[in-house]
């Protein structure tokens, strides 16, 4: 567990869902899963403190854009560019202060 000023994050626990947008609302645990296909340019980071690991699971297909601009943390994609994650994708992040910097991602491969 640990913790912001206001709010616990306990690991190994799933939060609220998320609805994808442009300037996507903040994390409520360490693992949530994004509902919804719009674009994701940010994250809120409100309650969250650097060093915040969180893993999303997307439910749709969606982009996260790479260091666009926003009213929240920008995602830093490294130097593969934007995430067009599907369904079953997972990314990976850390938020540093600035940026929610990518750790890893799983992709989920169809095999036809």
């Amino acid at each position: 567990m640990f913790c912001s000023s206001d709010k616990f994050f306990y690991l190994g626990n799933i939060g609220e869902d998320l609805a994808s947008a442009n300037d996507m609302a903040s994390p409520t645990a360490n693992y949530c899963v994004v509902t919804g296909s719009t674009q994701i340019n940010t994250m809120a980071t409100t309650n969250i403190t650097i060093g915040t690991f969180i893993a999303l699971q997307f439910k749709a297909a969606v982009t996260v854009k790479r260091v666009t601009a926003g009213a929240g943390a920008q995602f830093d994609l490294g130097a593969t560019g934007d995430f067009a994650a599907q369904v079953g994708d997972t990314l990976f992040v850390v938020y540093d202060g600035t940026y929610w910097r990518e750790i890893s991602r799983t992709v989920i491969y169809v095999v036809a």
